[in-house]
């Protein structure tokens, strides 16, 4: 398929990630003729130190900037968030007029607990643990004074659900996903106002799913949801 209109996607990555989660989808999207731009927020160099003194406005900051960059020209503009992204994308369709809206993994409920203690678990029985090593960097990796920001958006973000009004939107849910409660998804979609909305839940693929093996039907599932646009 090809993007015959002038449409173009903002790609926002998480709470202290980086492009690289999101990256997949990002290619993806290129290939197919969109436009597509992937702003780094304040303070995500990857170093822990730069996101201190930073706030939930500095990132919404960072996500108008690549909106603006889009609009320069494309005609339409579909925000895509993943994880913390999600939020800012949210944030972005009640300031400004978007023709869509996609959601991944996007925090209402955060820190599943069930699903941590199960892969943990799992560390323990196979001897990798790897997701525990994944835990314990995680907690490292933001100053508390970035996590209480992330906290402030997610406040702020979720009582606009009711109050924006987006003509079309796609909301993607993980089922293992162990740092969003799975019940995030069903609460966006049922929660926000757009006639055109969608919900799918995929059975695995974990927080990052865009790096997981599900990457491929999330990818093809955003692509459909930008040719209805």
């Amino acid at each position: 398929m090809v993007n015959e209109k002038k449409l173009g996607c903002l790609l926002l990555h998480g709470f202290c990630g980086s492009q690289r989660e999101i990256n997949p989808l990002a290619e993806a999207l290129k290939v197919n003729g969109y436009q597509v731009v992937t702003p780094v927020l304040k303070g995500h160099t990857g170093l822990r130190q730069d996101l201190i003194g930073v706030t939930h406005e500095d990132w919404l900051e960072s996500a108008r900037e690549g909106l603006k960059e889009l609009r320069q020209t494309c005609d339409q503009v579909v925000a895509i968030g993943f994880s913390m992204g999600g939020l800012l994308a949210i944030n972005l369709a009640k300031e400004y007029e978007l023709d869509g809206l996609v959601t991944i993994n996007t925090p209402v409920y955060i820190w599943a607990l069930r699903q941590i203690g199960a892969n943990i678990w799992e560390d323990i029985r196979s001897r990798s643990y790897c997701h525990l090593q994944h835990y314990i960097t995680s907690a490292h990796r933001a100053p508390f004074q970035a996590q209480w920001q992330f906290l402030l958006l997610l406040w702020k973000t979720k009582p606009l659900l009711d109050k924006l009004f987006i003509p079309k939107a796609l909301v993607l849910q993980t089922a293992d996903d162990p740092t969003v409660k799975p019940k995030s998804g069903k609460y966006i979609y049922q929660h926000l106002n757009s006639p055109g909305k969608s919900l799918k839940y995929y059975p695995q693929g974990g927080h990052l799913v865009l790096l997981s093996p599900s990457y491929s039907q999330v990818i093809k599932d955003v692509e459909n949801f930008l040719v209805e646009i």
